[in-house]
């Protein structure tokens, strides 16, 4: 499967280990998303997942999926760099 891969990668700070991480594609933000996001539920969480499918499934182009997932970053108020 293609990744996706973001022009500008992201950082932000992981909430488990309070360290920095950096996300470089739509795949890995959506693993992120689905598998290790510090809240459960949010109107921007759903979306950034939702965006992170469909640009993977080619429908969306990737800058959206980078975009949802700032914005979803900032819902969770996640410190993000990029």
């Amino acid at each position: 499967m293609d990744p996706k891969f973001w022009n500008k990668p992201i950082c932000f700070e992981a909430a488990s280990s309070q360290e920095w991480r950096i996300v470089n594609s739509t795949a890995e933000a959506a693993l992120i998303l689905m598998n290790q996001w510090p809240l459960a539920s949010g109107k921007k969480l759903v979306k950034a997942k939702k965006v992170c499918i469909k640009v993977l499934e080619g429908k969306r182009s990737v800058d959206k999926a980078r975009v949802a997932f700032m914005k979803a970053a900032k819902e969770a108020r996640i410190p993000v760099e990029g």
